[in-house]
């Protein structure tokens, strides 16, 4: 399985011997690669909501020699900032989420189509609601702006992927940041 929806279709048609699945699939989506973005989460079964997942993207744009999620996810996929706002409303209208943890390998890709609306999204709307990263984010695109929109919006829990501070280990990490970019987000946060 190569992160195609195709072969995993077909997986699946397979293991519940059902050849219906995939070639249903394949019919009304036409081998669409967003198609994990156009169907929410069923969070029904679940008796406490309070805590909900917010997957925006699959992938990452980095191929950190460490990291699983280019193998995971070959092709980094993302969700519009007006995807991300109808699935925070959804969430708050049927649900009695609380807080709300992002799970993406790379949040802040271009962020100023994506989080950075969202985030005012959140502010201007008065939304009452707590944000978490347990992944760590990647620390370049963090700037002032961003930092008060974290703050303003109700981030509680920021993580970084910051994974040494010696010049070797950064450049053998895939070079992607440094001392001083994490020295800046730091004092911009």
């Amino acid at each position: 399985f190569n992160n195609d929806i195709d072969e995993l279709m077909d997986l699946i048609s397979a293991l519940l011997k059902n050849n219906g699945i995939s070639e249903k699939y394949k019919k009304i989506f036409h081998g669409d690669r967003h198609i994990l973005f156009r169907v929410l989460p069923y969070y029904d079964c679940y008796q406490d909501n309070e805590f909900l997942p917010l997957l925006t993207s699959v992938g990452c744009v980095f191929w950190c020699k460490y990291c699983a999620s280019h193998l995971l996810f070959p092709h980094y996929l993302e969700k519009n900032s007006s995807d991300m706002i109808n699935e925070l409303e959804y969430y708050l209208k049927n649900y009695n989420v609380r807080n709300i943890s992002f799970y993406d390998d790379a949040l802040l890709i271009n962020k100023e189509k994506r989080i950075i609306p969202f985030l005012r999204y959140v502010i201007d709307n008065k939304v009452n609601i707590n944000f978490h990263t347990p992944n760590g984010l990647h620390i370049n695109p963090v700037d002032r702006e961003l930092a008060l929109l974290f703050k303003q919006s109700g981030f509680k829990t920021l993580r970084f992927g910051y994974e040494s501070c010696i010049s070797k280990f950064q450049k053998d990490s895939d070079n992607k940041t440094d001392n001083r970019n994490f020295e800046k987000a730091l004092n911009d946060l």
